[in-house]
């Protein structure tokens, strides 16, 4: 529904159900049949200098066996781009602001539970041209994470990147980036906690690398000092690097690799290498599928250590454009670890509709 000049409203409902073997992520393997109702209200500003895209809704979710785990979510998002589009000539900077209120009840592959937490997400990220050719790029991100699952704790982080960036064509800029991370750790009577400062220093390459392949690229080296000296300070590789190629017109290949430092709810310090290959294809207007495989490798400061390969396939069809979806998937993940309850399978299978009034 338009309001005129003051954007449009719409409203869309996502219903799901999905069947998982291993609901809890362990090696008990506990199978259950999740029901999901998502109705929303979206709204869109995008005139002017300005663009606003927001929603808010409410996840309802259903456990067939185990409901003691059934939940109402809050979800909502709000993103604003300013300047937007080419209202404006020759302009110098560019913001983007972005922010939510989420509650989550899923599945968490390193507590090995379904947990409920809430999260309060903020970031303004902007860009500032020094000169024609070269920009900054900065901001800070912050996230709340509280847990409302008993025996977990709260985790909050405050994020910020520096990074100069050289355009050396219309299509690629070069650049060299630092990047400082606060994780704190709210563990009421257990210490220590696992509180610490990130440092990570790259070079980054963004933008279009060859004819059909888009690239983000981030690769140099972090480091995490804990504040409490029973935690021994890291020092490892970073990365976090995206690619993109449109092979065909209807077909579309993406492959994401990246080693970063986490801190878990449960109080435990994480490095987490990851690979993951995507094809994207197009059928007909109507119809498209997906395929994936991904490979995880991660180390937890309490001695843990898991491998997982994963495969996922899924298609979707359209009913009504741009109004009703049908989507399905099935996903299958298999984690090795050096601890047994740890080690488990897990195939999940999910049908979705999608309506937009």
């Amino acid at each position: 529904m338009a309001l005129g000049n003051y954007g449009a409203v719409a409203v869309d409902v996502e219903t799901s159900v999905t069947h998982s073997s291993n609901i809890f992520r362990n090696s008990d393997e506990e199978d259950d049949i999740i029901f999901q109702v998502l109705p929303r209200l979206r709204y869109r500003f995008d005139q002017g200098t300005v663009r606003v895209e927001a929603h808010a809704g409410v996840d309802v979710i259903r456990f067939d066996d185990f409901d003691d785990n059934d939940a109402e979510d809050i979800k909502s998002h709000i993103a604003i781009d300013f300047p937007y589009g080419d209202a404006v000539e020759d302009r110098r900077y560019d913001v983007r602001l972005e922010g939510g209120y989420n509650e989550r009840t899923s599945p968490n592959d390193s507590v090995q539970d379904i947990t409920q937490t809430e999260e309060v997400d903020l970031s303004a990220i902007g860009r500032y041209y020094v000169s024609e050719r070269t920009f900054l790029r900065s901001g800070v991100e912050y996230l709340d994470k509280q847990s409302q699952t008993s025996d977990y704790d709260d985790v909050q982080r405050i994020e910020v990147p520096v990074e100069f960036f050289y355009d050396y064509s219309e299509d690629l800029s070069y650049g060299l980036g630092y990047r400082y991370t606060d994780t704190d750790v709210s563990a009421d009577g257990v210490e220590p906690e696992a509180d610490s400062n990130d440092h990570a220093i790259y070079l980054a390459a963004v933008g279009q690398v060859a004819s059909a392949i888009t690239a983000e690229i981030r690769v140099g080296g972090q480091q995490r000092q804990f504040d409490d000296d029973a935690y021994d300070d890291e020092t490892q590789f970073f990365m976090e690097s995206s690619l993109s190629w449109v092979a065909t017109d209807l077909t579309t290949v993406d492959f994401s690799i990246g080693n970063g430092f986490d801190t878990t709810i449960d109080d435990v310090s994480t490095e987490t290498f990851f690979a993951e290959l995507g094809l994207r294809h197009q059928f007909s207007e109507k119809i498209r599928a997906s395929a994936s495989l991904g490979y995880e490798d991660v180390k937890y400061s309490d001695d843990r250590d898991d491998d997982q390969f994963s495969v996922a396939i899924g298609c979707g069809y359209t009913l009504i454009e741009d109004q009703l979806q049908v989507e399905g998937g099935f996903r299958y993940a298999d984690r090795d670890s050096n601890q047994d309850d740890s080690t488990y399978e897990v195939a999940t299978f999910v049908l979705s509709i999608a309506y937009l009034f």
